[in-house]
C-alpha cells in the first residue's frame, strides 16, 4: 500500500510539472481540464514514463549505465587525493648537496593512509625565509619573515602563515607590481618542477569553477634568479592568479637557480610580476608554503615496468603475492576473476597480463581496461563484485591471466587535514602544510539514477524569472552577492547583478557582465532577448524629531547607527526591490534605551514620500533593479530633563 501511494505521489508530481511547462511549449493550449483530450494524452505519457522507470530498474547494471550515457550521465569514477609535502629534517638533504632523491612508488604513510609520488624526483631542502612586495614604482614592503628557530613543528621548511591577511599586490594593484619569495637554497634543479601552495583569505565567497573556467581576472609572470639576472619560469597556476587557494606548479629553465642580491641580502629568489589585472576585489593571502613536492593517495601493490623490449612484472610491495594469478581465460561472456587484494583500485593503475603456459612458447601481453586493439582482451573492474570481468577474451582463449598493475586508495577519506607528519623509509619525516584535496569515492548506482531522473525531468532551459536569478548566482568563478531577474515592458529579460566588492557602491565590471551573459545565453529560450546590468543604488533621506533621555551621551550616534543599519540594502540581507517601512524604522528607534519618544519621522527616496503615523503612505518599495542605502539624515533631538 505504501509503495502504491508513493507511485501515486510521484505520478501527480510529474503530471503537475508537465502542465506547468505548457506555456513554454504550447502557449495556445488554453484548456487544462482533465476532460481535454490533450491532457488525457499527457496523463498517459506521464504514466508511460513511470513504467519506463520501473523497467529501467529491472535491466542489468551495465545496460542501465549505457542508457544513462545517452543523457550524458555517467558514473563518477573514484579519484585519488593529492597533497603537497616538504621534508621536516633538512640534514639528509644538506648532506646530499641540498637535495634528496625520492623514488617512484616510495611510501609516505600517515596511520592507515598511504601517499606516493607519481615519478622519481630530487626534492630541495630550501626554506622560504621572507616575502616582499614591490610596487611598480619601486617601493618595497616586507610581508613576512621566518622567525629564528621557526619550524620546530616542521612547518618552517615549507614557509609559514602571516599574523594577518596581506594584500598580494597592495591595496591598489596595478601592472608591474611584484611579489618576491626569498629562499635560503635553490628550489629545484634546472629543468625540474616544484610546488608552492597559497592560502587565500576568503573574505567573499566565490562560486566553484571547473578546471579552466575561472574568469581571466589577471595575468602573472613567474621568474627566478640566475647568475645573469632573472629568467622566466613555466608555471601552472591553479589559483587563477591568486583568486582562490591552491597549488602553483613551477618549472625552472635550463639555467640554475642562483643567489642574487636583494637589498642587503643574497638569496635564491622567486619573483611573481603582475602583467595585467582587472580583479573584482583586492586579493589577500594568509599563507605561502614552498618549495613542496606532490604525492597522491595510493598504495601500489603491483606495477609492470615499461621496458621497450617487452614488459616484465615487477612487484613493488611486500603486501602483494609474488604471483597474483587470476585464472585462465575461458572465452565465455562476462567471465569473472575475483581480486584477492582488498581495497578500491586506482582506475588508471589497473592492468592485466596474459601469458601462454605451453613449454617453449612463453609469451606475455599486457592490457588496460577498454583496450580497443584488434584481438585484445576486453575487460573492466566491477567494484560491486571486486572482480575483473572479461567480456571478450580476444585471441587469448586458454591463456593464463594475472594482475600486472594494481594500486589501492582511500577515496574521499584520503583528503586528510593539514599539519600532519608523514613517515617514509621507516624514519624520515615529512610535513603537509595544506590539506589533501580531490579525493572522491566511486559513485553508486542509486546516486547516478537520481542525477539521471533529475536530468530527464529538467528542461535544460531558463523559463521563469526565478530560473534566471538562480542561474546568475551560479555563474562559475564569480563572487556575486545578489541578483534579480524580471521582464521589462518590451519583453526583454533583465538580469541585475551586484557583486561582492571592497567598494561602497560597486559598479558591475565588464568581465562580470560578459561572464553572466555568456552563462545565461547557453540556457535561455531561443528568441528571448536578454540584458545584464548592475544594480541601481538609491539613497533614502531621513528626517526625524526625537525626544531623548538626558543621561545618555551618545544618543545621536546610536540613532544614526540604527537608521543606517535598517536602510542598508546594498550589503544587507535584503534583496532587489525590497520595501522600506517607516513604521518598522520607528519601532527600531523606540527600542533604543536613549529614546524617549519619536515625535515625527518621514523618509524620501526617488521622488516618493513616506511618513510614520501620518496621512501619507508608510512604506516605499524600491525598483526591481534597485538597492537603497541611507542618504541625508537630519535629526532634531530634544532632551528630556526628567531623569
Amino acid at each position: 500500500m505504501a509503495q502504491e501511494n508513493e507511485k501515486n505521489e510521484q505520478y501527480k508530481k510529474m503530471l503537475s510539472f508537465a502542465l506547468e511547462r505548457l506555456d513554454m511549449y504550447a502557449p495556445d493550449w488554453t484548456s487544462r481540464l482533465p476532460s481535454d483530450p490533450g491532457v488525457t494524452i499527457l496523463e498517459n505519457l506521464t504514466a508511460f514514463v513511470l513504467l519506463l522507470y520501473e523497467e529501467y530498474g529491472t535491466v542489468p547494471e551495465r545496460v542501465r549505465e549505457h542508457l544513462a550515457a545517452l543523457f550524458g550521465i555517467r558514473k563518477r569514477t573514484a579519484a585519488q587525493a593529492e597533497m603537497f609535502l616538504s621534508a621536516r629534517d633538512r640534514r639528509p638533504h644538506e648532506a646530499a648537496g641540498g637535495f634528496r632523491h625520492i623514488r617512484r612508488y616510495q611510501k609516505f604513510r600517515l596511520g592507515q593512509y598511504c601517499f606516493e609520488p607519481e615519478k622519481e624526483m630530487d626534492i630541495s631542502a630550501a626554506r622560504l625565509t621572507e616575502l616582499w612586495r614591490e610596487g611598480a614604482s619601486g617601493e618595497r614592503k616586507r610581508l613576512w619573515r621566518a622567525a629564528d628557530g621557526d619550524g620546530a613543528d616542521g612547518g618552517a621548511n615549507a614557509g609559514g602563515s602571516f599574523r594577518k591577511a596581506e594584500a598580494v599586490f597592495g591595496e591598489h594593484p596595478r601592472a608591474g607590481d611584484s611579489l618576491y619569495l626569498l629562499f635560503d637554497g635553490p628550489c629545484a634543479l634546472p629543468g625540474e618542477t616544484f610546488f608552492l601552495y597559497v592560502e587565500m583569505d576568503g573574505r567573499f565567497p566565490r562560486t566553484e569553477a571547473p578546471e579552466g573556467m575561472l574568469p581571466d581576472f589577471a595575468q602573472v609572470q613567474w621568474s627566478y634568479s640566475t647568475d645573469s639576472g632573472y629568467c622566466g619560469a613555466w608555471a601552472q597556476d591553479k589559483t587563477g592568479a591568486f583568486l582562490k587557494s591552491g597549488g602553483i606548479e613551477i618549472r625552472l629553465g635550463a639555467k640554475a637557480h642562483e643567489r642574487q642580491r636583494f637589498g642587503k641580502r643574497r638569496k635564491w629568489i622567486l619573483k611573481c610580476t603582475l602583467i595585467r589585472q582587472q580583479y573584482d576585489y583586492v586579493p589577500y593571502f594568509r599563507a605561502v608554503y614552498g618549495p613542496l613536492f606532490r604525492v597522491v593517495n595510493r598504495d601500489t601493490k603491483i606495477v609492470s615496468s615499461d621496458s621497450p623490449s617487452g614488459k616484465n612484472v615487477d612487484y613493488v610491495s611486500r603486501d602483494a603475492a609474488v604471483h597474483s594469478i587470476l585464472g585462465v581465460l575461458g572465452g565465455c561472456d562476462d567471465q569473472e576473476f575475483p581480486v584477492g587484494i582488498p581495497g578500491e583500485p586506482v582506475p588508471q593503475a589497473v592492468e592485466i597480463m596474459v601469458e601462454t603456459g605451453k613449454s617453449g612458447e612463453k609469451q606475455r601481453r599486457f592490457f588496460r581496461p577498454a583496450d580497443q586493439t584488434e584481438g585484445a582482451v576486453v575487460y573492466e573492474y566491477d567494484s560491486g563484485k571486486h572482480a575483473i570481468v572479461v567480456s571478450d577474451a580476444g585471441n587469448f582463449e586458454g591463456w593464463k591471466v594475472s594482475l600486472s598493475g594494481w594500486a589501492v586508495f582511500d577515496g574521499a577519506d584520503g583528503n586528510v587535514c593539514s599539519s600532519n607528519v608523514f613517515i617514509s623509509d621507516g624514519q624520515a619525516e615529512y610535513f603537509n602544510p595544506s590539506a589533501a584535496s580531490c579525493g572522491r569515492d566511486r559513485e553508486d548506482e542509486s546516486s547516478m539514477l537520481t542525477r539521471l531522473r533529475r536530468e530527464m525531468e529538467s528542461t535544460g532551459v531558463l523559463v521563469t524569472a526565478e530560473d534566471y536569478k538562480r542561474a546568475a548566482l551560479e555563474t562559475p568563478g564569480l563572487s556575486i552577492q545578489k541578483a534579480n531577474a524580471f521582464r521589462e515592458q518590451d519583453g526583454t529579460v533583465c538580469v541585475c547583478v551586484k557583486p561582492y566588492s571592497d567598494e561602497r557602491l560597486p559598479t558591475l565590471p565588464p568581465l562580470y557582465r560578459d561572464a553572466v551573459r555568456a552563462w545565461l545565453d547557453e540556457k535561455r529560450l531561443l528568441g528571448t532577448r536578454l540584458t545584464v546590468r548592475g544594480a541601481r543604488y538609491i539613497p533614502v533621506s531621513v528626517h526625524a524629531n526625537i525626544t531623548v533621555k538626558l543621561q545618555y551621551a551618545r544618543c545621536r550616534e546610536e540613532i544614526e547607527e540604527v537608521i543606517q543599519r535598517e536602510l542598508e540594502h546594498v550589503t544587507g540581507e535584503q534583496t532587489f526591490g525590497s520595501t522600506v517601512s517607516v513604521r518598522r524604522l520607528k519601532q527600531q528607534l523606540m527600542r533604543l534605551a536613549c529614546v524617549e519618544a519619536v515625535e515625527a519621522l518621514y523618509i524620501t527616496a526617488g521622488g516618493e514620500f513616506a511618513e510614520a503615523d501620518g496621512a501619507a503612505k508608510e512604506e516605499i518599495t524600491m525598483p526591481k533593479d534597485g538597492l537603497c542605502y541611507a542618504g541625508d539624515i537630519r535629526l532634531e533631538l530634544k532632551k528630556n530633563r526628567i531623569l
